[in-house]
């Protein structure tokens, strides 16, 4: 997360990493209720295949590391 996801999704997962400011997109909250709607298997796919600014990491990151990744960002909490 820290290599990876962290200079937009910021340290704790608001969306707010020093990346942040340059996207047109937000890159969002990982502690909103709206990301913890979505499933384990929708965040595992846009994490792999990416979407809008967020690039894809199918190749750069294994499927157990992305299973790692969703994991992680489901400890954000406010």
């Amino acid at each position: 997360y820290k290599k990876d996801c962290a200079a937009c999704h910021g340290k704790t997962g608001l969306g707010d990493g020093n990346k942040a400011a340059q996207l047109e997109t937000f890159p969002g909250d990982f502690t909103s209720a709206a990301f913890h709607k979505q499933t384990d298997g929708e965040l595992f796919y846009k994490t792999k295949v990416g979407r809008d600014e967020m690039p894809g990491y199918k190749g750069k990151i294994d499927d157990e590391d992305i299973w790692n990744l969703v994991n992680y960002m489901r400890t954000f909490k406010k």
